[in-house]
């Protein structure tokens, strides 16, 4: 529609009928834009930890759920989340065995720990001896020393050990062995285990031929990852852990963009 004006120019305004259909073409582009784009949360993966190790959404694992798009759509993870994991605080541990005349004796740390030393003390003997004493299930052990036990004073070893000495497995060991005309003592084994923090390792496909995603933690469960998280038809999500301190089930939940895969432009910049 056009007006004339008393200055001699010309306007060109939109008719209603005009403004309508400009009107109905751009809500047409908004309805194309967003059609079969979506936001969700997804299946909540739960399990329990079982030798302080779990995994989720494995297809290997009967009875998992299952967590990635259906054929012909793609997804963009905006949040995962694990519930369940703990932290540890390091503590201290003993060790302590008593050991007769002449006998022998050892102390095992609990699994898991460190030794930062040890004392061993006997009673003064009838003649003076000298006693072996081993350290074992050590990296880099055994280590052996040599216990003087003194007539009129005993036998005291006391050791300390600047770096902790870590197990392969198990505990590490002191011992004393038996020794002819040696005297009564104790041996007392100080440990130390590590603080710990749970993880669960997220990946898309199993775990070792997959694609690593992150890291969910005990101080930090919540991942919110940029747009390049992406799940194409066929991927799926699992989640694996081990050497786990928790004791309660454990379970990931989050949310999604979803999109026809033709249309995965969609999901990124959703």
């Amino acid at each position: 529609m056009k007006h004339k004006l008393e200055i001699g120019g010309e306007l060109d305004f939109l008719t209603k009928d005009e403004l309508d259909s400009s009107l109905d073409r751009m809500e047409g582009i908004w309805r194309s834009y967003a059609k079969g784009f979506k936001r969700f949360r997804l299946p909540v993966m739960r399990g329990a930890v079982v030798g302080g190790a779990i995994t989720l959404g494995s297809t290997n694992v009967p009875e998992q759920q299952y967590v990635g798009p259906r054929p012909g759509w793609v997804w963009r993870l905006t949040r995962l989340s694990a519930a369940g994991l703990v932290s540890t605080p390091a503590r201290a541990t003993v060790a302590t065995a008593a050991f007769a005349a002449g006998a022998a004796g050892t102390a095992t740390l609990p699994a898991g720990s460190a030794l930062t030393g040890f004392d061993i003390t006997t009673a003064a003997p009838a003649a003076a001896v000298t006693a072996t004493v081993t350290v074992s299930n050590i990296f880099n052990g055994p280590y052996v020393y040599d216990l003087t036990e003194a007539v009129a004073t005993g036998g005291m070893l006391s050791v300390r050990y600047p770096n902790p000495q870590f197990a392969p497995a198990g505990g590490p060991t002191v011992a004393i062995a038996a020794t002819a005309g040696g005297a009564a003592g104790h041996i007392n084994a100080y440990g130390t285990v590590l603080a710990s923090v749970d993880q669960l390792a997220v990946y898309v496909g199993e775990p070792g031929d997959a694609r690593f995603m992150n890291l969910l933690t005990a101080t930090a469960p919540t991942w919110t990852p940029d747009n390049s998280a992406i799940l194409l038809p066929g991927d799926y999500l699992v989640a694996s852990g081990s050497a786990l301190g928790t004791t309660t089930p454990v379970t990931v939940s989050g949310e999604v963009i979803e999109a026809p895969a033709e249309e995965i432009y969609k999901v990124l910049a959703g």
